[in-house]
């Protein structure tokens, strides 16, 4: 995928113009724990002024950090945004760095000392201490970036994109029981559990389990006759997502979801209509 790409979304309910934009930066190897949420901080810093410019026009910001990736997500209606001129670069001085250090080191102070999923992202107490920046700086040599933007807009502008045929291949789906489907393709376990979600979504008495073994992909439903029920309703299913979505918050989420699942923007309302049903059948 391109560094930098838009992608213009019809939306269900009247957002008038909305842009969610994200910038993505991953980091492939060995991370030291806690440093990217350093990083993550000290960009915030070096740009604050530019942010507290974007905020005070009621635009929203975040920033989420795990592991081996930061994601700064924008989400606002101004045409003028240009977050172009963010900066993200290692130019930081070392008050900077002893200042959102200590910020980290009280922040970390909130979470008990044996939290092993905390330290993963903030670090424990001890290696925040030993926080360097010549190591931080190191790290960029480990990372590579992308921008994304989601650009909803209510104006039929001809910029859609048409969804590639997302089917499931019927040799790939195995009923190993009566209540438990496998399938050997990650791609199609993707696409079935797409649709899962959305029987879940609308139907909260839909359960299911997933095993993900390596090159085996499980899926267990509590009860297949609810299953059944679900797929012989499949419109009605759909009609009841389509009303769901019209709730803003849900919309987005369910957009960002689907692009990390495919890599790509995914109409589900144009996938529901088009996809064969029939291989889901016993």
């Amino acid at each position: 995928m391109k560094k930098d790409c838009t992608f213009f979304i019809k939306p269900v309910s009247d957002l008038g113009e909305v842009t969610i934009e994200r910038i993505i930066f991953n980091f492939n190897g060995s991370i030291r724990e806690g440093y990217l949420h350093l990083l993550e901080h000290l960009w915030v810093r070096a740009n604050k002024s530019w942010f507290d410019d974007y905020e005070s026009k009621m635009n929203i910001f975040n920033a989420l950090t795990n592991k081996n990736r930061i994601t700064f997500i924008l989400i606002y209606t101004a045409s003028t945004v240009n977050t172009n001129k963010l900066i993200f670069d290692l130019n930081f001085n070392e008050q900077d760095f002893l200042i959102e250090k200590k910020t980290i080191y009280e922040e970390r102070k909130l979470y008990s000392d044996s939290t092993p999923d905390v330290d993963i992202v903030l670090g424990s107490l001890r290696t925040i201490e030993a926080f360097d920046l010549i190591v931080l700086k190191n790290m960029m040599q480990q990372m590579n970036y992308k921008k994304i933007r989601f650009h909803f807009s209510s104006k039929n502008n001809g910029k859609y994109m048409k969804n590639p045929t997302i089917n499931i291949k019927k040799n790939s789906i195995i009923w190993k029981d009566s209540n438990t489907i496998q399938l050997k393709d990650f791609y199609d376990y993707k696409v079935l559990l797409t649709i899962l979600k959305v029987f879940k979504l609308t139907n909260e008495n839909f359960c299911f389990n997933v095993n993900e073994a390596k090159e085996n992909y499980e899926i267990t439903f509590d009860d297949y006759e609810v299953f059944d029920f679900m797929l012989k309703n499949k419109d009605n299913v759909l009609k009841r997502y389509q009303l769901l979505l019209t709730n803003t918050q849900l919309f987005i989420e369910q957009t960002i979801y689907l692009f990390d699942l495919f890599g790509f923007n995914l109409d589900i309302l144009d996938f529901w209509r088009e996809f064969n049903w029939e291989v889901l059948e016993k």
